[in-house]
Formats: C-alpha cells, structure tokens, sequence
C-alpha cells in the first residue's frame, strides 16, 4: 500500500526543470544524461510524457540517491539508473527517443553528443539546458544538422537559463553537413536563417537564440539590459585606465544589435 501511495505522491520541479520536463516529446524512451537525483525522470513517469525513462550519470553519489528515490516512488519498472558518462551505456538496439541534458556547460553537452554521435547512436530529439557556451552549442546543433524548434528562457533566482528543443533532419545530414563545412572554411558560419530575425548576424542568433528572438521573448530581453549594463560598466572602468577591450565590445555590440531586433517590428 505504502509504494502505492509514493507512485501517486507528485514531484514538484523548479520552474528550470519543469520547462526542460514540459519540452520533451510525449510517448518516446528518454534518457535523462546528469540526472542527478532523478526527480526530472520520475516527473516525466508520472506526467505520462515517458513510457520509460533511462535516468543515467557519471558520479555514483547522486545515482545512489536517484536510484533510492525511484524505489520510493515505486517506479523500478519504468526508470532504469545507470552509471554512464554521457550516452556511452546506451546501445544501438535502445529505440531512444529524447535524451535531456540539464544543469551542465555547453562544451560538455556537444563533447558528449558528439560522442555519441561518432558510435552512430541515432538521437531524434534533444532537450537541452545548458549552464554556460550557449553560442557554441547552438553552432555545433547546426554543424550536426539539428534544427532548434523550440526555445525559452527562465529566471530562477536571480539566474538566467536558456531551454531549447531540437530535432536532427536525418534525410538532410549528409548535404547540409557539406554546406556547413564549405562555410566553416571560408569562414561565413551562416547556417539556417529563422524567420523573424532577418538581418541578425548568425553569431547573435547562435548567442541569443534564434527563437527567442524571434519571439520576442520578454525574459530574454530581460536577461540582454542586464548584461548590457553588466558590460557598459566593464567598459567604463576599462576606459579610466585609457584601454579598451575588444572581447568587451563584441559583446557589446552583439546586445545592442538584439535589443535593436525588439524594437522592429
């Protein structure tokens, strides 16, 4: 009776991880790569979003607690733990539909989706929160022929956390892989233009969020005056002692050309 009760017992996600839950697609196998202590895992069980969920980590600490928190929600026949870095405990034969990446930087996600991807593990849908790099992940999204269809941004706490979901167009890889490819070495990285933010250089897009932008979105504009001001004063306690610092400008005038993109219409 009492495992009975725990399976109904909800989990309560922090508002980061109830928009990474809320973006997977329904109905698939979900590996939940850095589970941590499971909770997103037994959501989507309970949410009936996943039929069956592989809740995966490299650290034994909190794959312990994921595992204890699992039998005490009286969900071991629909979330398996495993000790994994990254997908390497996934095989072919595993029909994965979603695999989630939260809470972790931008250059671990691409190190092991690309990893992945090199033992040619097919990974239909990624729903990503990364912590840090988030240009860099969406430029390698794009070199690996993922389309970002979906994209939001919380603020929890004070910190800012872009979500985004995206899809591989297998029957494409080939000829846009060539495409990106061709322009890496010239150096032009242009990759898909997004509706809606016509005009917007690809590094701005990549940074920002091709449909955050897009969109409008009013927490992404919230984040762009914050790191604006954040960066107008570097820039002037820089100038008091007569430099100036290229990286900080870039970054300035990367903000300012997405906050010029609010105000078109």
């Amino acid at each position: 009776m009492e495992e009975e009760k725990n399976v109904l017992r909800p989990v309560v996600l922090s508002k980061r991880l109830s928009c990474v839950a809320q973006m997977v697609s329904p109905g698939g196998i979900v590996c939940d790569v850095g589970c941590d202590h499971g909770f997103v895992s037994i959501y989507l069980i309970q949410k009936g979003i996943a039929g069956r969920v592989f809740a995966m980590d490299v650290r034994e600490g909190p794959l312990s607690r994921a595992q204890e928190h699992v039998k005490e929600y009286g969900l071991c026949d629909y979330i398996e733990v495993r000790l994994s870095d990254g997908l390497s405990a996934v095989s072919h034969k595993e029909s994965i539909g979603t695999v989630i990446m939260a809470g972790m930087g931008g250059l671990l996600m691409t190190r092991l989706i690309g990893d992945a991807l090199e033992r040619s593990l097919v990974i239909p849908e990624l729903v990503l929160q990364p912590q840090s790099h988030w240009q860099q992940l969406r430029c390698f999204l794009r070199q690996q022929c993922y389309k970002i269809v979906q994209e939001d941004m919380v603020c929890e706490d004070g910190k800012f956390y872009p979500v985004m979901r995206a899809i591989r167009a297998e029957e494409r890889s080939k000829e846009l892989k060539e495409a990106l490819a061709a322009e890496d070495r010239s150096g032009e990285i242009r990759g898909q233009a997004c509706p809606g933010t016509t005009g917007l250089e690809q590094e701005v897009t990549d940074l920002f969020g091709p449909l955050l932008l897009q969109e409008k979105n009013d927490v992404l504009f919230q984040y762009l005056l914050r790191e604006q001001d954040k960066f107008s004063r570097v820039r002037v306690r820089i100038a008091e002692n007569g430099k100036m610092d290229e990286a900080v400008e870039k970054q300035l005038a990367m903000i300012h050309e997405a906050l010029a993109h609010y105000e078109s219409f």
